[in-house]
């Protein structure tokens, strides 16, 4: 019955190591894991945004070059002389055949759709596309932009030809005043390619949008010639004026929230909103274009991202599991190993505070654990080493200055002379607690003069115990061989082994105190609890 009474307790202390050491350490894992799983989405997050924001400054940078380098081709074409001389003569030709080579050259060269020059009053006199001579555009902003003497940008759907297009503008000048107008149109559609790009993946959908709303370019042709949210009345009015678009219908994409968020500025910000066509969800950034303020849109399909982020966090569940499932299984272990030593190790402290001073740890299980035990040991002797010399000195200490005591009657200068040089600290206490006398020794545990003990009360000394507390004089207690504290000038308390005699002299009960210091010993023992809590 006995050995299973000890195999329920050992079971017992076994589980709680093993319950305690998983929970301090898969608990705490736990919360990693959720706090990883939070900020995983988060980073993901945040990273699609920088991403898509990259992307769409790159976009807004390649298309600012582009534009600035368009409009400086066309300069140079408004600037040669032989166009200059041909819109200045009043009885030029249209469609001449030697205007007709510098305009196909530059078309060629710039890539163009066409290229064409207007006079000063809007009508088109010579062109790459025959079916634009002799038709008046003087509507265009273009023209009315460049005619008033700054070069001009500007996206149309071809009033003629029926195909949006890019129309880069400058005023052609002789001798000093405007002759006319120099125009490069470009195919929107070559905008539209570079917004495919093999780099992007096909959840993102990129497409330029004009101060209006309305997506003149994209990677996706069905956003084509549509307004991101419906157009007010005064700016559809404003579209049928300048004929931008046609007199083609501009229907909404229904996208207000993009929308408004382009309208607050922060490109530096993502926005979700809502596609209703594909009824999902999506993440959207934006940059603006140097001219026309004419923004470059970005957005990816936010279920391609959480299916990335449900990735990464499925991942970190599996990595998780595999950490949890190692941890435990080292708990198990170090949970038995740590409950037979705590075992042992409770044990024995527990007969050494019975007075079996002689009894050791045995030694055993990792190496750590070993150490632990050959120090406990080492410690262990020491102090029972310890406690049996001071045991022995304070007895016979105080049997030989008890004896003494009887003979200082006889000789005052005997008297103090053993008194003062005893290596045992000493104190006279008369029935009044004054300290009638006092040794070297005692003077120095409590870091004392003379002068400031002699005549003072104990408990203003060197007592803790404080006034009416003297278990000799006040409570008429009897006081062997025990363990108490000094107080020194600091205030700070002396762990010492104490022993108290009576003895009259000239008829008055007086106190002999005799005790030494036992730092070491207290730091010994308190070595030996840190040991057992480890």
């Amino acid at each position: 019955m006995k050995k299973a009474g000890k195999k329920r307790k050992g079971l017992s202390t076994f589980l709680w190591m093993l319950i305690t050491l998983t929970l301090i350490v898969l608990v705490p894992l736990t919360l990693f894991i959720l706090y990883q799983m939070s900020l995983t989405r988060s980073i993901v997050m945040e990273e699609r945004r920088n991403h898509l924001h990259t992307i769409s400054h790159y976009l807004a940078r390649e298309l600012d070059g582009y534009i600035s380098d368009s409009m400086e081709e066309v300069a140079t074409l408004a600037g040669i002389s032989e166009v200059q001389t041909y819109l200045a003569d009043e009885e030029r030709i249209p469609q001449e055949p030697k205007m007709l080579e510098f305009l196909e050259k530059f078309r060629r060269i710039g890539g163009y759709n066409a290229a064409y020059l207007m006079d000063n009053n809007g009508e088109c006199v010579a062109s790459t596309s025959p079916n634009f001579v002799g038709k008046d555009y003087s509507f265009r902003p273009y023209f009315r932009n460049a005619v008033a003497g700054g070069r001009y940008f500007y996206m149309a759907v071809g009033v003629t030809s029926d195909i949006p297009g890019f129309y880069f503008s400058a005023p052609v000048y002789h001798d000093g005043r405007i002759a006319g107008v120099a125009v490069g149109k470009a195919l929107v559609s070559e905008a539209s390619d570079n917004f495919s790009d093999d780099c992007f993946s096909e959840s993102i959908n990129v497409f330029l949008v004009t101060e209006d709303g309305v997506v003149i370019a994209s990677s996706n042709p069905a956003f084509m010639l549509k307004s991101l949210a419906p157009l007010s009345a005064e700016t559809g009015e404003k579209l049928q004026k300048s004929r931008q678009f046609s007199n083609r219908d501009i229907p909404s994409l229904n996208y207000r929230a993009l929308w408004g968020h382009i309208g607050t500025g922060k490109h530096d910000e993502g926005t979700t909103y809502t596609d209703t066509d594909a009824s999902s969800e999506r993440l959207a950034v934006f940059a603006p274009l140097s001219e026309q303020n004419w923004h470059v849109v970005v957005s990816e399909d936010a279920g391609v991202i959480q299916a990335y982020v449900n990735n990464q966090i499925k991942e970190l569940l599996l990595i998780g599991l595999a950490a949890c499932v190692l941890i435990w299984l080292a708990s198990y272990g170090a949970s038995r190993i740590l409950a037979r030593m705590i075992g042992n190790m409770s044990k024995t402290i527990s007969m050494m505070g019975s007075g079996h001073h002689n009894v050791r740890l045995k030694p055993g299980g990792p190496k750590e654990m070993r150490e632990m035990c050959h120090e406990f040991n080492k410690m262990a002797g020491k102090l029972s080493s310890s406690y049996s010399l001071l045991e022995k000195q304070v007895a016979e200490r105080t049997a030989q200055l008890a004896d003494k005591i009887g003979q200082l009657e006889m000789s005052e200068r005997r008297q103090k002379m053993i008194f003062e040089n005893s290596p045992t600290a000493m104190m006279m206490i008369n029935a009044s607690h004054k300290i009638v006398e006092v040794n070297s020794a005692a003077l120095a545990i409590i870091e004392r003069k003379r002068e400031d003990v002699l005549g003072h009360l104990c408990f203003d000394t060197f007592c803790p115990l404080g006034k009416g507390n003297c278990p000799m004089f006040d409570k008429g207690e009897t006081i062997g061989v025990s363990e108490r504290v000094a107080v020194n000038s600091r205030g700070e308390e002396i762990p010492i082994l104490k022993s108290v005699a009576t003895f009259e002299m000239e008829g008055e009960t007086m106190l002999l105190e005799a005790f030494v210091d036992i730092s070491e010993r207290k730091l010994a023992e308190e070595e030996i609890q840190a040991a057992r809590k480890k």
